[in-house]
């Protein structure tokens, strides 16, 4: 009765205390079909913490690759401009202007475009942030959330050097345009 299920619950505890000082998780049956999953505290949440770190290393990847490909968008339309305005430039160029100014002007060009670029997804970028760190960080004590300033401002401050490096090679190109050249037709 009373005693065979006490002794039993004992050697219960017993053999799962004996199972869990080991790390590993373990399947172990204690009577015919019933199996218990034996594991420890560091165990789960060293789950936890790796299913975290892959979710965040994929989330990085995808923004790198979001940022060259947007890097490679800016310089084929900034590129493509140049080509367009090709006419523009060398009347410009004519009549005077430097190629510093021109050269500044496709950059200035490009910046804009960096700064509508931020304008359109940073609000989507910060929710997206404030709903991952109250899903993904809940209840992991290393992982602090990730203040807000701190990633509007690098994630500014990478778009926009992103920008002006996508821009430089065009507008170089837009400063080195012979008037005489273009104007002729040649």
């Amino acid at each position: 009765g009373g005693s065979n299920q006490l002794f039993a619950g004992m050697a219960l505890l017993l053999v799962s205390i004996w199972l869990a000082r080991d790390s590993k998780p373990t399947n172990w049956a204690f009577w015919p079909g019933m199996f218990m999953y034996v594991t420890t505290v560091a165990a789960v949440e060293a789950d936890s913490r790796a299913l975290f770190r892959g979710i965040t290393r994929a989330l990085f990847g995808a923004g790198i690759l979001a940022l060259m490909l947007s890097a490679i968008g800016l310089y084929a339309v900034m590129a493509f401009s140049v080509g367009q305005r090709a006419q523009e430039i060398a009347v410009r160029m004519a009549v005077g202007a430097p190629a510093e100014r021109v050269a500044t002007r496709f950059v200035a060009e490009g910046v804009r475009l960096g700064v509508v670029g931020l304008a359109i997804g940073l609000p989507i970028s910060l929710v997206a942030l404030h709903v991952l760190n109250g899903v993904l960080v809940e209840g992991v004590s290393e992982y602090p959330g990730v203040g807000l300033p701190e990633v509007t401002a690098v994630v500014v401050l990478v778009v926009m050097v992103t920008a002006v490096a996508a821009t430089l090679v065009p507008a170089g190109r837009a400063a080195g345009v012979d008037p005489a050249e273009v104007l002729s037709g040649g």
